[in-house]
C-alpha cells in the first residue's frame, strides 16, 4: 500500500557496501592501489640494476617502501573515498610529518637519481603518487564549482619543482645538459600523469556517487509524493462521506419526533453511505478508485438538498472532459464542504461551461454567511489551498471570492488537458 514501508537517506543508501556502487568502490580501490604498487615496484626494481653508493641504496629503499606507506594510509583515510569519514588520527601530528618528510625525500630520490641514467624518471614515481595521493586525502569533493582549479594548480606546482631541482642537481653534475633536461622533463610527466591517474579514478568515483544518491533519493521523493497523493485522496473519500454522514445524521435526528419513517429512511441512507465509504477507502488503497465528475456532482447535490437547500445546476456534466473529472469533483466537493459549514443559504447555482479554450465550472452562494462563521479566514483556508494546487497541476486555476450577491468558487482548466502544462 503506498502509504506503508520505509525510506533511507541518500547519504545511507551511498554507502560502499551497497550492490549499485560497491563494484565501482572495489575497482577504484584496486586501480588507486595498483598505481601505488607500480611506483614502488619500478624504482625498487631499477635499483637492483643500478650501481649506486650504499647510503643512497638503503636511502632509495626507505623513502621508496615511506612512500608508498603513506600512499595508503592517505587513501585509506581520505574523506571523497568514504561514506563514513575515520576517526581523527591519534597521532595527527607525527602523521603530518612523515607526510612531509615523504615528499621531500621522495623528491631528494628524484632529484639525486632520476638525472644519473636513461631511465632515471621511474624515480619520479614515488613523489608523483605520494603527491597524488595528499591531493585526494585533502580534497573531499572533486564535484563542487572550482574543485578541479586547487589540485591541478598543486600538481602543477609539484611538477615544476621537482624538475627545477632534478635539473639543478643533474647540472652540476657530470651529465650532459640536453639529457638532464630530457629526464628532468619526463619525470615531471610522470608526476602528471601519477597524479591524473588517482585524481581521475577518485572523480569517477565521486560522479558515481552522486548519480547514486540521485537516483536512491528521487525513488524516495517519487515514493513521498505517492503518500502524499494517497493521504490527499483518502482525506477527500473520507471528508466527503462523512460530511454526508453527519448531515444526513442531523435530519435524522430532527425527523424523529416528527416523521418516524423519513428518518429510518435517513438512518438508513447512513448505512449505506458507511458502506460506500468503506469500499471507496480500500478502492484508493488498490489505486482502483478514479473520481468522475458526474458522480460528484450528483454527491453534492443529493447532500445539499438533503440540507434543505434548492440547487440549481445549469451546463452538461456529461460533456465534461474525462481528464478533468478529477479536479472539477473535488471544486464541487469542496463548494458544497462550505456551503454547509459557512452559509445559511436555501439555495446554491453550479454553473458548468465553456470560456474560450477553458472549460469552466462556477458555484455561487448568495449568502448570507453562517453568524459563526469567518468567512474570508474559513472559506480560503487549507481546503481551497490544496484545491488550488490540484488545478495549477492540471494547468488550471481556481477563484474564491465573495460578492455583493454572495460567494463565487470558480474553476478553470484548459480544455486539453496538456495544453497548459506543457507551457
Amino acid at each position: 500500500m503506498p502509504a506503508g514501508g520505509s525510506t533511507r537517506s541518500g547519504q545511507d543508501a551511498a554507502t560502499p557496501g551497497e550492490p549499485g556502487l560497491g563494484p565501482l568502490t572495489a575497482y577504484t580501490w584496486l586501480s588507486l592501489l595498483a598505481v601505488g604498487l607500480i611506483s614502488v615496484s619500478f624504482p625498487l626494481g631499477e635499483l637492483v640494476t643500478v650501481a649506486l653508493p650504499p647510503g643512497w641504496t638503503v636511502f632509495a629503499i626507505a623513502t621508496t617502501l615511506l612512500a608508498g606507506y603513506l600512499q595508503v594510509d592517505l587513501l585509506r583515510r581520505a574523506p571523497g573515498l568514504r561514506a563514513t569519514p575515520l576517526p581523527d588520527h591519534p597521532h595527527r601530528l607525527l602523521r603530518a610529518l612523515a607526510v612531509v618528510l615523504g615528499l621531500v625525500a621522495s623528491l631528494v630520490l628524484w632529484a639525486v637519481a632520476g638525472t644519473g641514467h636513461r631511465v632515471g624518471w621511474l624515480y619520479a614515481m614515488p613523489f608523483g603518487a605520494l603527491v597524488a595521493a595528499v591531493l585526494v586525502h585533502r580534497t573531499p569533493s572533486l564535484l563542487e564549482p572550482d574543485a578541479s582549479h586547487r589540485p591541478a594548480a598543486l600538481v602543477a606546482g609539484a611538477s615544476v619543482v621537482g624538475t627545477a631541482a632534478a635539473a639543478l642537481v643533474g647540472y652540476r653534475a657530470d651529465v650532459p645538459h640536453a639529457d638532464v633536461t630530457v629526464r628532468a622533463l619526463y619525470g615531471a610527466a610522470v608526476v602528471v600523469a601519477a597524479a591524473t591517474l588517482q585524481l581521475g579514478q577518485v572523480w569517477v568515483w565521486q560522479v558515481m556517487q552522486a548519480l547514486h544518491v540521485a537516483r536512491v533519493r528521487a525513488a524516495d521523493l517519487a515514493l513521498t509524493n505517492e503518500r502524499m497523493r494517497f493521504a490527499a485522496e483518502l482525506h477527500d473519500v473520507q471528508g466527503h462521506h462523512l460530511q454526508v454522514i453527519v448531515v444526513t445524521a442531523e435530519l435524522a435526528e430532527q425527523l424523529v419526533p416528527r416523521d418516524p419513517q423519513a428518518a429510518v429512511r435517513h438512518l438508513q441512507r447512513i448505512r449505506s453511505l458507511a458502506v460506500t465509504a468503506l469500499e471507496d477507502t480500500r478502492a484508493v488503497a488498490y489505486a482502483y478508485r478514479r473520481t468522475s465528475f458526474t458522480a460528484e456532482l450528483d454527491n453534492g447535490v443529493a447532500v445539499l438538498r438533503a440540507a434543505g437547500v434548492d440547487v440549481h445546476v445549469h451546463g452538461e456534466p456529461d460533456l465534461l472532459p474525462p481528464e478533468h473529472g478529477s479536479a472539477m469533483g473535488h471544486l464541487v466537493r469542496e463548494a458544497t464542504t462550505n456551503h454547509l459549514r459557512h452559509s445559511d443559504a436555501r439555495e446554491c447555482t453550479i454553473e458548468i461551461g465553456h470560456v474560450g479554450t477553458d472549460v469552466v465550472v462556477t458555484v455561487r452562494d448568495p449568502g448570507p454567511a453562517r453568524a459563526s462563521s469567518v468567512v474570508r479566514d474559513t472559506r480560503r483556508g487549507q481546503g481551497l489551498a490544496g484545491l488550488a494546487d490540484r488545478f495549477a497541476a492540471a494547468g488550471g486555476t481556481i477563484e474564491a471570492r465573495d460578492t455583493e450577491h454572495g460567494f463565487v468558487l470558480t474553476g478553470r482548466l484548459p480544455r486539453d488537458a496538456t495544453a497548459r502544462r506543457g507551457t
